[in-house]
């Protein structure tokens, strides 16, 4: 969700858009109509989550209220709906212990605050019914399933029971019918040979696969796999031969886990954890492959290359550090924001940058006396990477569209096959296979009668 989101009203019989709102987010028009809620929180006068209405005719625009305590950013859930008499505003509340949300109440007219719930979960949706009850996603007993509350607080009832994420809820206008969404993102690892011939299917099971890295002998992928509820998004490193079998989980670090890198050797594994409360944040750890135990962080940042068995870069957003394993430190290898990549030979630095007026990947000479060459311009590709040898790159141009790089020319073709559903990839150390996810989206729409019977 970008700053840039905004609200715009049309005719349901058609015609031109009009603007509503800027920067805003959730419209949710009052029962009577006579007014559209809406939520700004990045950018916002407060730097929270600010609660707005205004008329449908775009005129009187007014702050109603601030939630002074909600976090913004990756971990924080966005939910808002209005109560049958349009006095009263509920929304979801993103604690910053935890990350975690509850729901809470506003009265518009008095100002006084109730929360509704007191779980310390994952909670995505809310939804005020016309018998004054509100429903809610959550994943307090497990997977994200619907739950019913008194909008006044007390006895939280379960709706639904299934592996979820159950979203998207909407109430009839006569309360008899409930419409929900449920959804689920499936990634299988697939392999391949460099062109995208003869793909085999690695993994089957109906689960979110990411961040694939075969090993420099070829015989195991390293991966991660989403644990639990979808929407708690927690991700776990494992591994497994090259054709499915033998998987075994790698990590138990109740986390984001991803982006492995094996050492050259293939003894080791460099991977990334991510952790959002209130801000974003990312730890390089490494762990070894022959006995995994507990991982052992290296610093801040994320894995992006190794040189050695015991040399190791990670880009910590601003600077790319060289970390030596043996104990012996740490040293800063480029600054600028730049994530970069020695190439073979130490003739080049690959740069990528994602700072404004200078996206993309450079390539920096050795030489100082040499001017840098930009090669491909704008925001650094969902996914980019380097082939081991360092004589080329691969990265996705456009969705399901491969393209390679060759390094130091810049020379660009497109790889033949097209990849439909393509979300990240790895490089095989003899630079002739590719490990990769291709992910799917599979949802269907749910309708309960008679709920309040």
């Amino acid at each position: 969700m970008s700053p840039g989101s905004a609200i715009f009203i049309n005719s349901a019989l058609g015609g031109v858009r009009r603007l509503l709102a800027d920067s805003a987010y959730m419209p949710r028009y009052q029962p009577d109509g006579r007014r559209v809620f809406f939520l700004r929180t990045f950018p916002s006068k407060s730097g929270r989550n600010d609660i707005w209405s205004i008329k449908p005719d775009g005129t009187d625009e007014r702050l109603e209220f601030i939630d002074s305590i909600s976090v913004t950013g990756a971990t924080a859930r966005i939910s808002l709906s209005v109560s049958p008499d349009g006095k009263s505003v509920v929304w979801l509340r993103t604690f910053p212990e935890g990350g975690y949300q509850e729901v809470v109440t506003h009265n518009l007219v008095t100002g006084k605050e109730r929360q509704v719930t007191f779980n310390k979960k994952k909670i995505d949706e809310v939804c005020w019914t016309g018998n004054d009850q509100i429903i809610f996603s959550s994943s307090k007993n497990g997977p994200s399933n619907l739950w019913l509350v008194p909008a006044e607080g007390g006895l939280e009832v379960q709706i639904t029971k299934g592996t979820g994420p159950d979203l998207g809820m909407k109430i009839s206008s006569d309360g008899k019918r409930l419409l929900y969404y449920q959804s689920q993102s499936i990634g299988h690892v697939w392999i391949s040979d460099l062109e995208g011939r003869s793909p085999k299917q690695v993994t089957s099971d109906d689960r979110q696969a990411i961040s694939p890295a075969l090993s420099p002998d070829g015989n195991s992928i390293a991966f991660s796999l989403l644990t639990g509820d979808p929407l708690a998004l927690v991700f776990e490193l494992y591994l497994m031969k090259r054709d499915g079998s033998s998987r075994q989980q790698l990590t138990r670090l109740f986390s984001r886990a991803g982006e492995p890198i094996w050492s050259p050797d293939g003894k080791r594994l460099a991977f990334n954890v991510r952790q959002s409360m209130g801000g974003f944040s990312s730890a390089s750890f490494i762990l070894d492959i022959a006995n995994p135990g507990k991982p052992v962080e290296v610093g801040h940042g994320i894995p992006v290359w190794w040189t050695d068995q015991n040399q190791l870069f990670v880009f910590d957003s601003v600077r790319t550090w060289r970390y030596s394993l043996d104990g012996s430190g740490k040293k800063e290898i480029v600054n600028d924001s730049l994530r970069a990549i020695p190439l073979p030979g130490n003739h080049y630095l690959l740069g990528f940058s994602d700072r404004p007026g200078s996206e993309g990947a450079w390539l920096f000479p050795a030489d100082k006396k040499k001017v840098a060459r930009r090669l491909f311009k704008g925001a650094i590709p969902g996914n980019v990477q380097v082939a081991p040898n360092g004589k080329f790159l691969l990265y996705v141009k456009s969705p399901g569209e491969l393209w390679k790089i060759s390094l130091p020319d810049g020379k660009q073709e497109r790889l033949p096959r097209n990849f439909p559903g393509l979300v990240s990839f790895s490089i095989s150390q003899d630079c002739k296979e590719i490990v990769y996810i291709e992910r799917r989206f599979a949802g269907k729409l749910v309708m309960i009668e008679n709920l309040f019977k």
